[in-house]
C-alpha cells in the first residue's frame, strides 16, 4: 500500500507468515532476525546485517516497544540472546527511511517485534527443532555425510489467569510463557 503522507517505507509481516516462513539455520541459534532477511531493504545476516541502505550494524530492534539491542554496534547474533523465541513472535515490521526521531541511534532502519499474548482459551506448543546427519543428504562431492547434530527444544503456553476461589481472569487478565 502506497503511503502519501510521509516517506516512511515499512514492511509488515503478519502472524500467518511468521508461523509459516521457513528458516535457513546453519548451526546457529534460531532468531527472529532470521525473519528480517525476507524484507526487501535488508541485506546480509548476523553481524553484517544492514537495513535501508544504512551501514552494517546501524539499526535498532524493539520488542513490544522496549529496545533489545545493546550499547555496542548492533550484531544480530549477540542480540538474539535478548530477543524472544521465534514461537513468541506474532508479527514484526521493518521501517526504513523516515522512521520516528525516538529511534535516532538507528542509521538504516528499525525492526519492531510484537510478542504473542494469552487468550480466553489455554493453548500451548512443545517442539524440538531437529537437524542431524541421519536426515541430511550427502553432498554431491562429499565422500560421506557430515556429522551434524542440532536440537533446539522449546515450549509455549498461554491462557487466562485463573486462581481458583480467588480470581477469574477470563476477558481480563492473560499470560503467555515461552521457553527455548
Amino acid at each position: 500500500q502506497v503511503q502519501t503522507e510521509n516517506a516512511k517505507v515499512t514492511t509488515a509481516v503478519q502472524n500467518k507468515l511468521v508461523d509459516e516462513l521457513p528458516l535457513v539455520v546453519g548451526g546457529a541459534l534460531r532468531s527472529p532476525f532470521d525473519l528480517v532477511s525476507i524484507t526487501p531493504e535488508a541485506r546480509g545476516s548476523g553481524g553484517q546485517m544492514a537495513l535501508g541502505g544504512g551501514q552494517t550494524r546501524a539499526w535498532e530492534a524493539t520488542l513490544d516497544g522496549v529496545s533489545v539491542t545493546t550499547n555496542r554496534s548492533a550484531d544480530a547474533g549477540e542480540i538474539a540472546y535478548n530477543a524472544p523465541s521465534l514461537e513468541a513472535i506474532t508479527e514484526f515490521a521493518v521501517d526504513t527511511n523516515g522512521f520516528k526521531a525516538e529511534f535516532g541511534q538507528a542509521g538504516g532502519g528499525i525492526m519492531t517485534f510484537s510478542s504473542k499474548s494469552g487468550t480466553n482459551q489455554f493453548h500451548g506448543v512443545a517442539y524440538d527443532f531437529l537437524r542431524n546427519e541421519k536426515l541430511d543428504a550427502r553432498g554431491f562431492f562429499a565422500p560421506k555425510r557430515a556429522t551434524y547434530r542440532q536440537n533446539d527444544f522449546g515450549a509455549t503456553a498461554g491462557g487466562p489467569m485463573i486462581l481458583p476461589k480467588l480470581y477469574n481472569g477470563r476477558d481480563k487478565t492473560f499470560f503467555f510463557f515461552s521457553y527455548e
